[in-house]
């Protein structure tokens, strides 16, 4: 997903030799990746809003940075896809799957 400045293009990098994964930014005006976290068993998509806040999961954990600034807040599941809204106040993500 971009981000609204065009500058960064958020991604989730998997490491070819352990498949961990962690959520990246592809900063295309250095053309350089930044790491967002540690690699993990599960990361989500990145998401970003209008003011460049971002937003991506590592296993069931929600993490939003605005600069400097980073909150985190559990969840009751993973969700590898999500949509921060454009102004950062809310956040989409896929519920459980329903069982057959």
């Amino acid at each position: 997903m971009r981000n609204v400045n065009k500058r960064y293009i958020g991604f989730k990098l998997i490491n070819e030799s352990s498949a961990l994964q962690q959520p990246a930014l592809y900063d295309l005006l250095n053309d350089s990746i930044i790491k967002l976290h540690k690699l993990v068993e599960r990361c989500s998509q990145v998401s970003f809003a209008k003011d460049g806040t971002i937003a991506f999961m590592i296993e069931n954990k929600l993490f939003i940075q605005k600069g400097d600034v980073e909150k985190e807040f559990l969840l009751p599941h993973f969700s590898n896809l999500l949509s921060l809204s454009p102004d950062a106040k809310n956040i989409v993500f896929r519920d459980k799957k329903p069982s057959l």
